[in-house]
């Protein structure tokens, strides 16, 4: 895909995490609201995910997705946790 180096960012919304993995922005929402990867509510439908928690998401990602997480280009996601 070509992922060049990214800013540094400590914070994340769902949307962009979506559009990185080129999934629907609701997945990553159920994502939170499952509890599987932790964030901070900004107001009604808006989260705001710290990098370290996207990380720890990745590296131990909940049973019932382990397969489909398994499946993300590797580049893609140290695009977004470094």
């Amino acid at each position: 895909m070509g992922y060049s180096t990214r800013p540094v960012l400590d914070n994340y919304s769902c949307r962009e995490i979506a559009k990185n993995l080129c999934i629907p922005p609701t997945t990553v929402v159920n994502w939170v609201r499952q509890g599987w990867l932790k964030a901070k509510k900004r107001c009604i439908n808006r989260y705001q995910v710290k990098s370290r928690d996207l990380k720890q998401f990745f590296n131990n990602p909940p049973q019932p997705i382990k397969k489909r997480i398994a499946a993300i280009d590797p580049q893609v996601v140290r695009y977004l946790v470094g």
